[in-house]
């Protein structure tokens, strides 16, 4: 993920829910070394969708504070989810001048 203030670029997630039922996606924020920086969850209602950019969530940190406010001005990390059933999910990202969507990876290990 990244997002930049400053050349205003910011980057998120959309995802889909793909059961008949409440979706609880379960999120985790790391650094380059994936080192552990923050983790938010997100419910999606049956069948639904969301799109949030990375700095939407409500990230709380290991030790249960909240990023500051200023966390995403200049960032560049990797973002894992996981759901608690089927979904599908796309990165976006923004630019000047630039909407974009970039491949998932399944899993990073």
């Amino acid at each position: 993920m990244e997002s930049d203030s400053s050349k205003q670029i910011n980057t998120g997630i959309a995802v889909v829910n793909l059961t008949n039922e409440t979706n609880t996606l379960q999120l985790r924020l790391l650094d380059d070394q994936h080192n552990l920086l923050a983790t938010a969850e997100r419910s999606v209602s049956a069948l639904g969708h969301f799109a949030a950019f990375v700095n939407e969530f409500g990230w709380k940190t290991p030790d249960d504070q909240d990023l500051a406010a200023d966390f995403f001005s200049n960032f560049v990390g990797l973002f894992e989810a996981s759901s608690s059933g089927n979904a599908a999910a796309t990165v976006i990202q923004t630019r000047p001048g630039v909407f974009a969507t970039l491949p998932v990876v399944p899993s990073s290990n």
